[in-house]
């Protein structure tokens, strides 16, 4: 199956790995705090916030990331994770919604440093999930600290619930290779 990935790492040629800036530690933590509850997962929020090297904004997404894999874990268990999974795009369309909302808004330099790609993944129906609701929930969770409603986010997006425009992500854990380097799809400007 023909799916499309941007990375700016990626060569062609290459085989995909999930967490490859080896960041799915940082989950771990908060993982461990939701299975001991809210107040746990408060603390520790409370707790890393006060560390002078933590950015707020990585906090937030550790955050959400452990709450989705801790719902994943305990009611979706049949479902990939997201930490041990890569993202794709089964159609120009819905890549170009992510990349208009973010890495157009980049300066030329920073636009340059990416690149999508033709990936060819060993999987027949991968699952796909609706990106806005977990966008969602990392906005909530950065501007109110709202952790029910990350859970409640982490449950509707594993159950295929969809927003009104959704962006749709494929999800897969198995082996996949970049065949084709296309980006010159993005330098074109095609996908205005």
């Amino acid at each position: 199956m023909i799916l499309y990935h941007m990375s700016q790492t990626l060569q062609l040629g290459d085989m995909l790995c999930a967490d490859y800036l080896g960041k799915s530690d940082r989950y771990q933590t908060f993982i461990q705090a939701f299975r001991g509850g809210l107040n746990c997962v408060c603390d520790l929020v409370e707790k890393k916030r006060n560390e002078a090297s933590v950015d707020w904004n990585d906090l937030v997404k550790w955050c959400v990331e452990g709450a989705f894999e801790y719902i994943r874990e305990t009611e979706f268990s049949s479902l990939p994770s997201r930490l041990s999974s890569n993202y794709y795009f089964e159609d120009l369309y819905n890549f170009d919604k992510l990349y208009q909302a973010g890495w157009a808004q980049e300066p030329i330099e920073i636009q340059a440093q990416i690149h999508l790609f033709e990936i060819e993944i060993a999987e027949e129906n991968p699952r796909k999930f609706d990106m806005c609701i977990f966008d969602e929930a990392y906005d909530v969770m950065a501007e109110r600290q709202d952790i029910q409603f990350v859970l409640e986010s982490a449950r509707k997006y594993y159950a295929g619930e969809q927003t009104t425009d959704p962006v749709w992500e494929i999800m897969s854990d198995k082996p996949a290779r970049a065949v084709k380097d296309i980006s010159d799809y993005l330098r074109k400007g095609e996908n205005q």
